[in-house]
Protein backbone atom coordinates (compact mmCIF):
# COMPACT_ATOMS: atom_id res chain seq x y z
CA UNK A 1 0.00 0.00 0.00
CA UNK A 2 2.76 2.17 1.02
CA UNK A 3 4.57 1.65 -2.36
CA UNK A 4 1.27 3.00 -4.13
CA UNK A 5 1.06 6.36 -1.98
CA UNK A 6 4.64 7.69 -2.83
CA UNK A 7 4.51 7.48 -6.44
CA UNK A 8 5.61 10.83 -8.08
CA UNK A 9 1.90 11.58 -8.72
CA UNK A 10 0.37 10.70 -6.38
CA UNK A 11 2.58 12.69 -3.65
CA UNK A 12 2.19 15.68 -6.17
CA UNK A 13 -1.80 15.92 -6.09
CA UNK A 14 -2.04 15.06 -2.59
CA UNK A 15 0.97 17.68 -1.70
CA UNK A 16 -0.63 19.96 -4.27
CA UNK A 17 -4.10 19.54 -2.69
CA UNK A 18 -2.77 20.58 0.88
CA UNK A 19 -0.60 23.50 -0.62
CA UNK A 20 -3.50 25.31 -2.39
CA UNK A 21 -6.35 24.15 -0.09
CA UNK A 22 -4.45 25.47 2.92
CA UNK A 23 -3.19 29.26 1.26
CA UNK A 24 -6.77 29.84 -0.19
CA UNK A 25 -7.90 28.74 3.33
CA UNK A 26 -5.88 30.89 5.37
CA UNK A 27 -6.44 33.95 2.90
CA UNK A 28 -10.06 33.42 3.26
CA UNK A 29 -9.48 33.23 6.86
CA UNK A 30 -7.90 36.33 6.70
CA UNK A 31 -10.09 38.52 4.75
CA UNK A 32 -12.88 37.03 6.59
CA UNK A 33 -14.23 35.67 3.27
CA UNK A 34 -16.03 32.20 3.99
CA UNK A 35 -16.56 31.76 0.40
CA UNK A 36 -13.12 31.80 -0.33
CA UNK A 37 -12.17 29.49 2.48
CA UNK A 38 -14.52 27.29 1.33
CA UNK A 39 -13.13 27.27 -1.93
CA UNK A 40 -9.55 26.08 -0.57
CA UNK A 41 -11.50 23.13 1.41
CA UNK A 42 -13.12 21.72 -1.89
CA UNK A 43 -9.83 22.28 -4.03
CA UNK A 44 -7.95 20.16 -1.72
CA UNK A 45 -10.58 17.64 -0.95
CA UNK A 46 -11.03 17.20 -5.42
CA UNK A 47 -7.24 16.86 -5.22
CA UNK A 48 -6.35 14.83 -3.00
CA UNK A 49 -9.03 12.87 -4.10
CA UNK A 50 -7.15 12.73 -7.52
CA UNK A 51 -4.27 11.87 -5.68
CA UNK A 52 -6.36 8.63 -4.37
CA UNK A 53 -7.41 7.80 -7.49
CA UNK A 54 -4.15 7.74 -8.92
CA UNK A 55 -2.53 5.50 -5.63
CA UNK A 56 -5.75 2.99 -6.78
CA UNK A 57 -7.10 2.76 -3.18
CA UNK A 58 -10.63 2.82 -3.81
CA UNK A 59 -12.41 0.47 -6.08
CA UNK A 60 -12.81 1.47 -9.07
CA UNK A 61 -16.17 3.63 -9.59
CA UNK A 62 -16.19 5.15 -6.40
CA UNK A 63 -14.27 8.39 -6.51
CA UNK A 64 -17.02 10.14 -8.19
CA UNK A 65 -19.95 8.70 -5.98
CA UNK A 66 -18.22 9.75 -2.85
CA UNK A 67 -16.98 13.38 -4.38
CA UNK A 68 -20.73 13.43 -5.42
CA UNK A 69 -21.56 12.42 -1.74
CA UNK A 70 -19.60 15.06 -0.12
CA UNK A 71 -20.66 17.83 -1.73
CA UNK A 72 -24.32 16.54 -1.24
CA UNK A 73 -24.10 16.83 2.19
CA UNK A 74 -22.34 19.94 1.99
CA UNK A 75 -25.52 21.30 -0.19
CA UNK A 76 -27.73 20.21 2.65
CA UNK A 77 -26.23 21.47 5.62
CA UNK A 78 -24.68 24.63 4.48
CA UNK A 79 -28.29 26.59 4.72
CA UNK A 80 -27.94 25.05 8.49
CA UNK A 81 -24.59 27.00 8.69
CA UNK A 82 -25.65 30.40 7.47
CA UNK A 83 -28.62 30.47 9.37
CA UNK A 84 -27.21 30.15 12.96
CA UNK A 85 -24.79 32.44 11.53
CA UNK A 86 -27.24 34.60 11.10
CA UNK A 87 -26.90 35.33 7.55
CA UNK A 88 -29.97 34.12 5.85
CA UNK A 89 -33.79 33.16 7.06
CA UNK A 90 -33.65 29.38 7.34
CA UNK A 91 -36.36 28.93 4.07
CA UNK A 92 -34.75 31.48 2.51
CA UNK A 93 -34.05 30.83 -1.42
CA UNK A 94 -30.62 30.78 -0.78
CA UNK A 95 -31.57 27.36 1.18
CA UNK A 96 -34.30 26.03 -1.25
CA UNK A 97 -31.73 26.75 -4.08
CA UNK A 98 -28.97 24.60 -1.88
CA UNK A 99 -31.36 21.94 -0.95
CA UNK A 100 -31.92 21.12 -4.51
CA UNK A 101 -28.42 21.35 -5.21
CA UNK A 102 -28.26 19.16 -2.58
CA UNK A 103 -31.14 16.34 -3.92
CA UNK A 104 -29.40 16.78 -7.75
CA UNK A 105 -25.62 15.42 -6.45
CA UNK A 106 -27.28 12.54 -4.15
CA UNK A 107 -29.51 11.70 -7.44
CA UNK A 108 -26.50 11.37 -9.06
CA UNK A 109 -25.31 9.88 -6.94
CA UNK A 110 -27.68 6.90 -6.68
CA UNK A 111 -27.75 6.58 -10.62
CA UNK A 112 -23.49 5.75 -10.64
CA UNK A 113 -23.99 3.81 -7.81
CA UNK A 114 -26.72 1.67 -9.73
CA UNK A 115 -24.65 2.07 -13.14
CA UNK A 116 -21.32 0.79 -11.28
CA UNK A 117 -20.02 -2.63 -12.26
CA UNK A 118 -20.42 -5.61 -9.51
CA UNK A 119 -17.95 -7.12 -7.98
Amino acid sequence: MFQRIFQPKVLLFLLAGAVIGGVLFTLGDADDAPGLSFIGLAAAFLLMMRGIYHAHLLPRGLHVPLVLLVFGLVALVFPFILYLDGEIRLLSPVSLISWAVCVLLLAGLCTLLRRRPRG
